[in-house]
This record gives C-alpha cells, sequence and structure tokens, in this order.
C-alpha cells in the first residue's frame, strides 16, 4: 500500500510473465540476428561461388532474364562524351574545411555506410540472382557516385573504385540536386531551369523516387544560406536545400525515399483478362511511365509524410525540434537533420553562427532514423593472423519494462585464423539500458 496525501492507493507489482515474456524476446531477438549473420555469408557465397542448387523447376527461370533496361529509370544518367558530368568529389574533401556537426555526423550515419553496409551487399546478391543486372537499380542509390561515373556495368558492382563503396551517399549528391519543381527564387532559379531543360529523360513531376535524381552536371553546390564571393568551392542559396519551405526540402529526401519496382507497371487490361493489377513489363524494355501510382510501391517513406500532419502545417514537438525556438518540426530534416546553433565550418574561415533565431539554424548531419539497428563488418590481419569480426547493435525498444528505459542488444562473431591455420571464434552479447 502506499500512502499520498492521506489516502491510501493499492500498488500491484510488476507481472512476472511479463518480464519472462521480455526475456524470452530478447533470446529470440539474438537468435535472428546470430540467424541473419549467416544468412550474409549464405547470400555473399551465392555472388562469389556458383548459385545454390534451386527447386526443381525454379533453376529454368531464375534469375529473371532481365537487362538494364529493364531497370531505366529517368533524371540525370551517368556521364557520356556527349553529356559529361563532373565526377562527384571524395566527401573525405569535406572534411578538410567542415566541423563536426557537418563532416563528423555524416562519416558515422547510415547514409555514409549505404555502400558499405553488409545487409545492402546480402540483398543485392539476393536481387542479381533472382533477377539479372538488378544491381543496375541497387548502385544508383547505394553508390551513387560509381553510377555517375557509369561503374555499374558490368551490374555486379566489380567495376566499382573503393572510394564509391566509402563514399555511400555522397556529400556532393544532396548538395548538388537541382530541384525537379520550378518556381523557386533563389540563387539557381536560371540556372536549374537551364539544367531541366536540356534533360533528355526528365523525371516526372508528380511522383519522386527511385533516386529519379536530376543532378547539376557541375561542381555547383547548394545549400540553404546566401554567401558573398568564396574562393574554395561554388556555393549558391538553394529552395531545395533550404530550411524554409517544408515541401521542397522534404522533396529532396524524397528522391531516394520512395522506393519503386520498375519490373511492374500498373496495367488496366492485363493479358488474359482479370482485373487491373500490377503486372510485368516486357522484358528488355523500360517501363512505359513512371508517374505517380504507375509502378508497384515497394516503400512510401516520403508520401507517409506528405499525407500526414507533420507535412500540413507542422507538429508541435519540442523534443524533436532540437534549438528551433518555435519546436515545430515539419519537414523530413526537422527531426532527421536536427536543428542546432554552431557553426558549419573551421573557425579561421570566420563562419556565420547559426543562431536558430535570426541567423538560421545548423542542420546537424547525423541523418538518424527509424532503422534502430545497423552492423559493422570488420577484417584485418597482423603479423600472419587474420580476423573476420561482424557485430550488430539494435535498439529493441523504449519503456520495455516500464521505466522509461531504452534497451539495446548487441552482439558480435569473430573468427580468426592463425599463422599455423589455427581457427578461433569468440561470440558475445550486450545487454544495455
Amino acid at each position: 500500500m502506499k500512502t499520498t496525501n492521506g489516502k491510501q492507493i493499492q500498488s500491484t507489482p510488476k507481472s512476472t510473465a511479463g518480464k519472462r515474456g521480455n526475456l524470452i524476446l530478447l533470446v529470440a531477438l539474438l537468435v535472428a540476428v546470430l540467424m541473419m549473420v549467416a544468412g550474409i555469408g549464405r547470400a555473399r557465397a551465392g555472388v562469389e561461388g556458383e548459385a545454390p542448387a534451386r527447386a526443381q523447376g525454379a533453376s529454368a527461370t531464375l534469375p529473371l532474364p532481365t537487362t538494364k533496361e529493364d531497370f531505366f529509370l529517368p533524371g540525370t544518367q551517368p556521364g557520356s562524351s556527349a553529356h559529361p558530368l563532373v565526377e562527384i568529389a571524395n566527401p573525405d574533401d569535406c572534411n578538410a574545411c567542415h566541423t563536426e556537426p557537418i563532416y563528423d555526423a555524416w562519416r558515422g550515419s547510415m547514409m555514409a555506410q549505404a555502400g558499405r553496409d553488409p545487409v545492402f551487399w546480402a540483398a543485392f546478391a539476393v536481387a542479381q540472382n533472382d533477377a539479372a543486372d538488378a544491381g543496375e537499380y541497387c548502385l544508383r542509390c547505394h553508390t551513387p557516385r560509381g553510377w555517375y561515373a557509369g561503374r555499374s556495368d558490368p551490374a555486379d558492382g566489380s567495376a566499382l573504385e573503393p572510394i564509391d563503396i566509402s563514399a555511400g551517399v555522397a556529400c556532393e549528391l544532396c548538395h548538388r540536386m537541382v530541384d525537379p519543381v520550378a518556381g523557386a527564387d533563389d540563387e539557381v532559379a536560371a540556372l536549374d531551369t537551364t539544367i531541366r531543360a536540356a534533360l533528355t529523360d526528365p523525371p516526372p513531376s508528380d511522383h519522386f523516387g527511385s533516386a529519379m535524381i536530376i543532378l547539376d552536371p557541375e561542381d555547383n553546390r547548394r545549400g540553404p544560406f546566401a554567401f558573398p564571393a568564396y574562393g574554395y568551392h561554388v556555393r549558391l542559396q538553394a529552395r531545395f536545400q533550404g530550411q524554409d519551405d517544408p515541401l521542397a526540402a522534404s522533396r529532396l529526401c524524397g528522391s531516394c525515399h520512395n522506393v519503386d519496382n520498375p519490373l511492374l507497371s500498373w496495367n488496366e487490361n492485363p493479358p488474359g483478362g482479370g482485373p487491373a493489377q500490377f503486372w510485368p513489363n516486357e522484358m528488355n524494355t523500360a517501363a512505359p511511365s513512371f508517374g505517380k501510382d504507375a509502378l508497384f510501391p515497394v516503400e512510401r517513406t516520403y508520401e507517409e509524410w506528405l499525407y500526414s500532419d507533420y507535412a500540413d502545417g507542422g507538429v508541435y514537438a519540442p523534443q524533436f525540434a532540437g534549438a528551433k525556438l518555435d519546436g515545430m518540426v515539419a519537414s523530413c530534416q526537422d527531426c532527421h537533420m536536427v536543428r542546432q546553433t554552431g557553426i558549419a565550418v573551421e573557425s579561421f574561415f570566420n563562419p556565420v553562427y547559426r543562431d536558430c533565431n535570426t541567423t538560421g539554424c545548423l542542420p546537424v548531419h547525423v541523418l538518424a532514423g527509424g532503422n534502430t539497428f545497423g552492423m559493422r563488418m570488420n577484417y584485418g590481419n597482423f603479423e600472419g593472423n587474420s580476423a573476420l569480426g561482424v557485430s550488430v547493435l539494435g535498439v529493441l525498444g523504449r519503456n520495455l519494462f516500464g521505466g522509461g528505459e531504452t534497451v539495446a542488444l548487441g552482439g558480435g562473431i569473430g573468427i580468426g585464423m592463425g599463422s599455423q591455420n589455427a581457427v578461433g571464434g569468440r561470440v558475445g552479447v550486450q545487454l544495455s539500458w
């Protein structure tokens, strides 16, 4: 019994069954993690060696006889002699000037790991085994530096350079993107009109996604703020990369965070009759349309935002608003690039201090998302001893035990081979809250 203000209140102990349920959940998740690690190895083996035997009858149909043409999507295409593209810069170059909230935060984000994530490469292997040249579609988003340079041919990723992989979603990809929607009153309005007009295959104006990106062919870097003349690189103020128009800013994120399957198109009259449905396109042929609802939806993250209260005037959520004085969050970036105060470049450049009041906010490039799970794979060799390690960390839940805890489960598997061909291993688990 508890006594509050002279009144007795009956309290009940936490259910022991609930605690046992939580323990069972933790054990089950650990087993799932270990199985996933093993699955990644099997998937990679399917790329590096012979494909595993399939069920009788399936070997004749998989992989599908698709070609790169089947995975075509409009927007800026890899550079050619007729339309050369300035190569996307190595993100390490940005580290020379930009401060911890910019480069260092990005370097640890999942955007930076997009080309190195072993979960991605496992899914990539499965896709390649299921449909020939499917890698063309995957590399467009996960290794854009290599894709725009034409290194997605062959589609198995073997032509990629190490920097293509480590660059992931590189800084310049977002900072050279051109808004597919005209009408902005900013420093790039005239330039972007020219770029859009020169496109052979412009993306649709009513649907954004699947990396149907317009990329400035030159190294003209865009951002939220206007600056005087600057000698290190071109820097231009753009609505698309700004903080004042939530719809435009979120549309930039939607360029990748709406995902379509380009092999399946909506067909009102499918062959053989039947109701209207998504139907496979002709082989070795691009989809007939890329507009809204034309292709099979895989993910609709941007459109989920678009039809939410966040897009309709914003939501008062000071716990996510960072240093924003009004406590409102509206655009994708308001939550995923938390607004703080500070400087964006080293102090010897005499930068403007962003105060989230009169000089705008500093968007921290952590790019944190709902995927509170990540993996890391390391390989090392020291004095003849080799070791491969895979570690995972995932947030299982918040308030899991009723006390406001954030509970995370981490696990790791390490396999080493010594100079005498001795093999050893280690498995570890960590639970923290």
